[in-house]
C-alpha cells in the first residue's frame, strides 16, 4: 500500500512555497500557516520530516525573538532544503533520499546500499554528517548544492587539520548524495592536487629494516 498527496493538495502546497522568496520580509502568521501545511502533509512525504524540521524550528526561534508576537515580520531564510542544526538522520536515510531524488526507483534503494561495506558505511556516516551540519550552518542545500559550497566545504576541513586520506573519504562520500559529476568537476580535482602538495599523506611506518639482516 503507497500513501500519497493527492493532486489538488500538491498543487496547493507548490502555490503556497512560490508565494515566498529568499531574502524578503513576511510575517510570522503566514510562516506559520506555510509550516502547518508542510507538517500536515508529512505522513505522506517520504522523509518529509527531515526536509520540514528545520522550518519548525526556525518558526519556534522566531516566536522567541520576537516575544510571541505572529504580526511581526522576519526574513525569509536563504535555503528551503538546509536541514540545519538538527540531528544527522544517518547515512542510509540520506542517501535513499539522494537517490529517490535522482529518480532511482526505490525498490532498487536496498541493493546500492548493500553494495557498501560495514566499515565503509561508518566512514561515510561520519562524513555525511560534517556536510550536513556545515549545511545547516551555511544555508547550502544538502542534497543540491553547489561545487563552490562543497569546496568551501572541504577547504574549511583541511583549515581544521583533516588529512589528505579523510578529505578522499569526504569526497567519495558526498559524490554519493551529488553524484560524479562532482567528483569529475575540474576545480574539486585541483584542490585536491593542492591538498596533496600542502599535506601529503603520511607513511605508513616511520622507519623499515632489512629482514635479511635478522639473526635467526
Amino acid at each position: 500500500m503507497t500513501i500519497g498527496l493527492p493532486e489538488k493538495k500538491i498543487a496547493s502546497l507548490l502555490a503556497l512555497l512560490n508565494s515566498f522568496d529568499y531574502g524578503y520580509e513576511y510575517s510570522l502568521r503566514n510562516f506559520a500557516r506555510l509550516v502547518g501545511k508542510l507538517v500536515s502533509s508529512c505522513p505522506a512525504v517520504r522523509f518529509g520530516w527531515v526536509h520540514f524540521k528545520s522550518f519548525e524550528r526556525f518558526k519556534f526561534i522566531q516566536l522567541i525573538v520576537n516575544n510571541k508576537s505572529f504580526d511581526d515580520m522576519f526574513t525569509f531564510p536563504k535555503s528551503r532544503s538546509s536541514p540545519s542544526k538538527i540531528t544527522f538522520p544517518g547515512f542510509v536515510q540520506v542517501i535513499r533520499e539522494a537517490y529517490r531524488l535522482r529518480g532511482i526507483p526505490p525498490e532498487s534503494f536496498e541493493l546500492f546500499t548493500n553494495s557498501i561495506s560495514s566499515a565503509t558505511l561508518k566512514q561515510y556516516s561520519s562524513a555525511l554528517s560534517r556536510w550536513w551540519y556545515f549545511c545547516g550552518t551555511h544555508g547550502c542545500d544538502f542534497y543540491n548544492s553547489s561545487h563552490s559550497d562543497i569546496i568551501k566545504f572541504l577547504t574549511v576541513e583541511f583549515n581544521k587539520g583533516v588529512s589528505f586520506s579523510y578529505l578522499n573519504v569526504i569526497r567519495s562520500a558526498i559524490s554519493f548524495v551529488r553524484g560524479n559529476d562532482f567528483v569529475n568537476n575540474l576545480e574539486v580535482k585541483r584542490l585536491f592536487k593542492g591538498i596533496f602538495r600542502s599535506r601529503p599523506p603520511r607513511r605508513k611506518y616511520d622507519s623499515i629494516w632489512d629482514p635479511n639482516n635478522v639473526t635467526v
